[in-house]
């Protein structure tokens, strides 16, 4: 698809090519690189560098992230006037909207800091925003600090932890009868509560990773995160 505009540069969207794949996982055994299984998608999703990494570990834990694509298409854009190719990291479906997500290293945002562009953006940010923008599609970059902030990204990884142990049934119900009842809740009273019941802080982290039950990362005490019932669209 292409589309022109005397106010947008020039760009078009392609999806990636068998060459761009090969080169993709070329790349990929040349750096620390894996996949990520994701129960939001069921599938494995490749990473290729710790960026990705722990993007993938919020956004598998964010009720708001319905659909996550890696290395969704190739998109070229004019950037002074030569044609630049990129390939985003991420598109998220949230509902109604889609949000294109790249994640800008340590080094691209002191770089960012250091010009003089008063927006904070790189010309190319400027362009793949506006390009995205004519889809009706938000494009964002998030800055890897914000993405792998403490305590938000050990929680994460420890909750994630759960994706592969599978409570009992009676354990499992227990816990969402539970907070059923007035609130708030958090790991450690749900665990308090229920005293006949063994590892119920790694089958509060399963129900997590289910989209069963939300948890509130920022707790510094993991066993004080929140938790609440998920609504029941979201729940797997």
């Amino acid at each position: 698809m292409a589309a022109t505009s005397s106010r947008i540069d020039p760009f078009d969207f392609a999806p990636l090519t068998e060459e761009d794949r090969k080169r993709i996982a070329q790349g990929m055994k040349h750096t620390f690189s894996g996949a990520f299984l994701s129960l939001v998608e069921n599938d494995w999703l490749p990473w290729r560098n710790s960026r990705e990494l722990a993007a993938l570990s919020l956004f598998e834990l964010d009720h708001r992230a319905e659909q996550i694509e890696v290395l969704p298409e190739r998109i070229t854009v004019t950037v002074d006037g030569h044609r630049v190719s990129h390939i985003p990291a991420f598109r998220l479906r949230r509902g109604a909207s889609t949000v294109v997500v790249d994640i800008l290293t340590d080094g691209q945002v002191k770089a960012l800091k250091l010009s003089d562009n008063p927006t904070g953006e790189s010309k190319l940010t400027a362009a793949l925003k506006r390009a995205y923008a004519t889809r009706g599609v938000r494009y964002e970059t998030l800055p890897y600090a914000l993405v792998r902030a403490q305590p938000r990204y050990r929680n994460a990884r420890l909750v994630l932890r759960g994706r592969r142990y599978e409570p009992p049934a009676e354990t499992e119900i227990a816990i969402l009868s539970a907070l059923s009842t007035p609130g708030p809740h958090t790991v450690r009273s749900i665990a308090k509560s229920l005293p006949g019941h063994s590892n119920v802080r790694e089958a509060v982290y399963s129900l997590a990773t289910r989209r069963r039950v939300a948890i509130e990362l920022w707790a510094r005490d993991p066993y004080d995160m929140s938790v609440r019932l998920a609504s029941w669209e979201k729940r797997r």
